[in-house]
């Protein structure tokens, strides 16, 4: 994620990386959702988020329609033992 915030490209990660393009998309979307947690929302929500790894993916609607009060809501119930999708 740091090549990425430096801005290198999406498609030349899996060359600089061993992952694949599709794994190097789903990164940059998730630090995409990284940034914006680390702005609109508290950081405990970001610790949240961060706990959730990859599976926050699944929230993505929810940061499209920019549905802070919902994603607090859900980071609000997250913990250790949260499995599976959202």
């Amino acid at each position: 994620m740091e090549a990425i915030n430096k801005g290198t490209k999406i498609k030349d990660i899996p060359k600089k990386f061993p992952v694949s393009l599709d794994q190097a998309k789903r990164l940059s979307r998730y630090n995409n959702m990284l940034n914006k947690v680390t702005r609109n929302l508290n950081s405990k929500a970001l610790l949240k988020f961060e706990l959730l790894g990859l599976k926050a993916l699944s929230l993505s609607k929810l940061f499209k329609n920019e549905d802070w009060e919902g994603l607090n809501e859900i980071f609000l119930l997250v913990n250790e033992g949260t499995k599976g999708t959202i």
